[in-house]
């Protein structure tokens, strides 16, 4: 039943992109299998057709912030991917993976960016203490999710 909201969709949907780009990522790192792109691309494969050099389907390491959503949960996911993409850069791919993931148990169907992204800096508290805390509120921060502080 996740993503009842628009904005639980978009979290939804920015998990997926988010999760792409890491194992693309990781299979670049592991297997040599290479990016056909830079890493902040979605599926280039997928939008080469439709889309115009460099092909990317969305982004995560774009610059929106809460202030432009426009209720679209592909595009509004943009704005969740990007927080998770600084997470990962702060904190490294395995620790902000484990606290990414570990978050959306404490989601609920219809949870608000705000709601998340709280439940997320507590799960960093909780998992890896407060520089990890801080790291995760900062970027949630920087994408001007209400109420973090």
């Amino acid at each position: 039943g996740f993503g009842t909201s628009p904005e639980a969709g978009a979290i939804g949907e920015a998990f997926g992109d988010y999760l792409a780009v890491e194992v693309g990522d990781h299979a670049d790192a592991a297997y040599g299998w290479p990016r056909k792109t830079d890493l902040g691309c979605v599926a280039d494969w997928d939008s080469s057709s439709y889309s115009t050099a460099p092909h990317c389907l969305r982004r995560v390491d774009g610059n929106k912030v809460y202030a432009d959503r426009v209720g679209e949960v592909h595009a509004d996911g943009e704005i969740w991917s990007r927080a998770l993409f600084d997470i990962r850069g702060a904190l490294g791919a395995r620790t902000a993976d484990r606290i990414i993931v570990n978050a959306q148990f404490g989601f609920r169907a219809d949870t608000s960016f705000q709601d998340a992204a709280l439940t997320t800096i507590a799960t960093a508290q909780r998992m890896y203490g407060k520089g990890a805390a801080d790291a995760v509120r900062a970027a949630f921060k920087a994408r001007q999710i209400p109420g973090i502080e």
